[in-house]
């Protein structure tokens, strides 16, 4: 359970520097090419959170494995805790599209900057736009799924 809590409190502090980040230091140096890696800290903030909750599950044996593969560990998360623990529609979106924001990123032939808005682009054209509004919507959501996750976990069993 210590470990759990280490998790918890690791998202809680990343999600502490990208709220800084979003709303002191962007709007002052209002450079679009932050936009990127704080949406990667949301990714990890996310995720780290998730793998919290999983790895709850699996002291309580709820399932069977924790792999280190992030779009296997999501599937189990969507399939297994989600609907037991009512997680939200809108976070699991969120958790799809940072999810796909990295897989995106790291395949990407073109980044770029356009009116304070990061612009990703696949080899085939396809574009994930990242905007510091829907930053601020996922920070908000990943704050409630901490949340949710710390409620969960204090509960015990």
């Amino acid at each position: 359970m210590e470990e759990i809590k280490n998790l918890i409190n690791k998202a809680e502090n990343k999600l502490a520097n990208v709220d800084h980040l979003l709303s002191v230091t962007f709007p002052i140096i209002n450079d679009g090419k932050i936009l990127a890696p704080i949406a990667e800290s949301l990714a990890q903030c996310s995720f780290i959170t998730m793998e919290a909750l999983l790895k709850y599950e699996r002291i309580y044996k709820r399932i069977h494995s924790l792999p280190d593969n992030l779009d296997i560990m999501f599937n189990i998360f969507k399939s297994e805790v989600a609907l037991r623990y009512k997680i939200s529609k809108n976070i699991m979106i969120m958790l799809n599209d940072l999810k796909n924001f990295l897989q995106s990123r790291k395949k990407s032939a073109a980044e770029f900057v356009k009116d304070s808005k990061y612009v990703i682009c696949s080899n085939e054209y396809y574009t994930t736009i990242i905007t510091p509004e829907k930053l601020k919507t996922y920070k908000d959501l990943i704050s409630q799924f901490i949340t949710k996750v710390k409620e969960i976990t204090s509960k015990g069993g």
